[in-house]
């Protein structure tokens, strides 16, 4: 039996005939329940066509701003993480307009200046040496300051250097320039893979990076053909300043639009501060940098990486300090030319950066190692070579430095970037990756900075043929420094491949 007013049993109303219910005291029930027996039913907000809240990949209970649906931009990245990969891009790749034209000058400089062969190498030291002291103890500035004003700032001062560099004329003034300038440029690279990092999910992170570390070698083919065309057209000193005047645009777009992503953001703000009733210093909030470096330096596998990146990082850099002058010395090129002709050294290494990024990422799975050891393998075989097969043509030594630029460039962009992030990821210290990238592109910054004693040493008693056999050496070096880990990521790809996908786009909680 019903009751007829209102639609329900009347044992309902007995029952609630028995409770007593102060007539001012708005209704126990749920609203919601009183309109679905009312009649009315609360219609379920449906997700609209590009809401993926519920479907984006977290990483502390904050979506991935990298992990949207395919549809949201390029890669499936967001529109905000194309903003920031574009504008490193570019910056990144200025920045080599303050690094490269030296090398190709070095010449004309030297006559100019009446400097030896040795003053032209110390100068190079200088750079190398104040670079890799920069990234093995400043690393932390950008744990502690962010990307953003440390970007800019080291921007600003390697364009000012580069200037009063143009306007020199004393060996010990040229040297103090090069200096600052290396130590200004020592945190750049790290910093924008920290920027970067947290817009790319680690599923994506090779592919992105790849294509990102593209910037080294656009930038090294920009800035050596502008050098050599204002060299031949304006003298080098006017090589040196115009560039740089492109890096002052670069800092002052980094530091009015550099962003930071929204989840680290609101992290921040719902971060307490520490207090000291409950018990909390300083100590424990913030670490010293010397705890920091030990923490980072203790992640497994990270200083096997450094220990790569030396023997790839002194041969690449040989390579692009000497090559334009081992052409117009062992080849008779002219200045300009031989800077034209190994702009293919940078040009072979976009395509190495982008086929080791797609291959680690999509059929690799993330195991990247597995593609930078082969890759250091191959770059040994070829410089083994080319000093013999370099004299059989002008076509055969443009393939040659194609393709030793592109087997070289891809565990140049890998274990510095990419590889180091993955180590942090997988230990859940990704808030050190600053400082671990400092670690680890420091150590190779180290190789770098030998090849200026090592290069000279090797053509004053072995000759140009001496040198790139010695540089094929240290890159199989390179590789047998990555064996315990690519033993473990060969297990992990041939064992576990679904846990492995499983892990990788979840990535760590």
């Amino acid at each position: 039996m019903e009751c007829s007013s209102v639609g329900r049993p009347i044992s309902c109303l007995t029952t609630c005939a028995h409770t007593s219910v102060d007539p001012s005291t708005p209704s126990l029930r749920p609203r919601a329940k009183q309109e679905v027996r009312a009649g009315r039913r609360t219609p379920t907000k449906k997700p609209t066509k590009h809401d993926t809240s519920s479907k984006a990949p977290r990483v502390n209970g904050a979506p991935v701003v990298g992990g949207g649906s395919p549809g949201d931009g390029l890669w499936g990245l967001s529109y905000g993480a194309i903003s920031v990969f574009a504008l490193t891009y570019i910056c990144y790749a200025t920045i080599y307009f303050t690094r490269k034209p030296y090398s190709v000058v070095k010449k004309s400089a030297g006559a100019d200046l009446n400097l030896e062969k040795s003053d032209l190498g110390l100068i190079d030291t200088a750079f190398l040496a104040m670079y890799a002291l920069g990234q093995l103890t400043m690393s932390s500035l950008g744990d502690k300051y962010g990307p953003r004003i440390v970007l800019a700032g080291c921007f600003t001062v390697s364009a000012v250097v580069s200037i009063l560099f143009s306007l020199s004329t004393d060996l010990g003034t040229l040297l103090v320039l090069m200096g600052i300038n290396g130590l200004a440029q020592a945190l750049l690279f790290p910093l924008c893979v920290k920027a970067l990092n947290p817009w790319l999910p680690s599923e994506r992170r090779g592919v992105a990076l790849g294509v990102w570390t593209t910037s080294q070698q656009v930038g090294g083919v920009l800035s050596t053909a502008l050098a050599g065309y204002l060299a031949l057209h304006q003298g080098w000193r006017k090589a040196i300043e115009l560039p740089a005047y492109v890096v002052v645009a670069s800092a002052l777009a980094l530091f009015l639009y550099l962003r930071e992503p929204p989840q680290l953001r609101v992290k921040l703000r719902a971060t307490p501060e520490p207090s000291v009733a409950q018990g909390d210093s300083a100590t424990v909030a913030h670490p010293s940098q010397h705890g920091r470096f030990l923490e980072a330096a203790a992640i497994p596998g990270l200083l096997n990486l450094g220990a790569s990146y030396f023997f790839v990082k002194l041969a690449r850099y040989t390579l692009l300090f000497w090559l334009p002058f081992y052409l117009g010395e062992e080849h008779g090129f002219i200045e300009s030319d031989a800077a034209y002709l190994s702009t293919l050294f940078d040009v072979g290494g976009v395509a190495g950066s982008l086929v080791c990024g797609y291959v680690s990422d999509k059929v690799l799975r993330g195991n990247r190692l597995l593609v930078v050891g082969p890759c250091c393998v191959a770059t040994g075989a070829l410089l083994v070579m080319y000093p013999t097969v370099s004299h059989w043509g002008s076509g055969v030594n443009c393939g040659m430095l194609f393709l030793i630029g592109f087997f070289i460039a891809g565990p140049d962009s890998v274990l510095g970037g990419a590889a180091t992030a993955d180590a942090c990821e997988r230990q859940g210290a990704i808030h050190l990756l600053t400082t671990a990238g400092g670690i680890s592109n420091g150590m190779g910054s180290l190789g770098s900075m030998a090849q200026g004693p090592v290069s000279s040493a090797a053509i004053s008693r072995f000759g140009w043929p001496g040198l790139f056999r010695l540089l094929g050496a240290l890159c199989l070096c390179g590789s047998a420094m990555l064996t315990p880990q690519m033993k473990d990521e060969y297990r992990r790809f041939w064992s576990l491949p679904d846990a492995a996908i499983k892990d990788r786009s979840v990535g760590t909680s």
